[in-house]
């Protein structure tokens, strides 16, 4: 992968972060800080791993350093050019790039992945959402996971006390905590005070 693609994958990241910020929830890449804290739940021999919202591939990159020769790993995003981006200049052939919403996972990835994901990590930026969206990604990595198997998800901070949708025009605040809690029944949460801005990782099992 070279320098101009990476850039290129990044400009493009950023514009449309700026352009549509409620798709994308921010305009640069979570720091190493948070990715650190995302990666902490895959099994080191984990085989089929998916991604919600890879954007420029910051986390993709980690995950598939993580994983080993013989695993896949597949990527759900919603921007056909951020996907396209991405998996041109990762270059990798256990990345399986996946075009659509990571609500209609279960739908777009093949029968043997459904149920059997060793893990599944989302950088979606829930709080931008409409509630039953929210709720269908949910629904839809429960449905990929194998027995005991993790699903990762972050939501910043400030989202608690003050948030803006672009979309909208308006101000306004959502806390993912009683929502994650309210959907699965074991949750762990991780501050990640690094980051800009701050973030809190949720680890969830069903």
């Amino acid at each position: 992968m070279g320098i101009l693609d990476r850039v290129a994958v990044g400009v493009r990241f950023f514009r449309k972060g700026l352009e549509d910020f409620d798709t994308t929830a921010n305009v640069v890449s979570s720091s190493r800080w948070l990715v650190e804290e995302m990666l902490a739940k895959i099994p080191p021999d984990a085989k089929v791993v998916v991604e919600f919202g890879p954007g420029t591939g910051t986390l993709t990159r980690q995950i598939l350093a993580k994983l080993g020769p013989d695993a896949k790993l597949y990527a759900i995003e919603l921007e056909k050019g951020l996907l396209e981006g991405c998996v041109r200049a990762i270059d990798d052939r256990r990345l399986v790039g996946v075009h659509g919403s990571a609500a209609d996972a279960a739908t777009l990835l093949d029968a043997s992945v459904v149920g059997h994901a060793d893990a599944v990590i989302s950088s979606l930026g829930l709080s931008l959402m409409d509630e039953p969206i929210r709720e269908s990604i949910m629904v839809a990595a429960r449905a990929l996971l194998a027995p005991g198997a993790a699903f990762t998800q972050y939501a910043y901070v400030h989202a608690r006390y003050v948030a803006y949708s672009q979309q909208r025009r308006a101000f306004f605040t959502w806390d993912a905590r009683p929502f994650v809690r309210r959907l699965w029944p074991r949750v762990d949460e991780t501050m990640v005070w690094k980051n800009v801005p701050p973030a809190v990782v949720f680890t969830c099992r069903g």
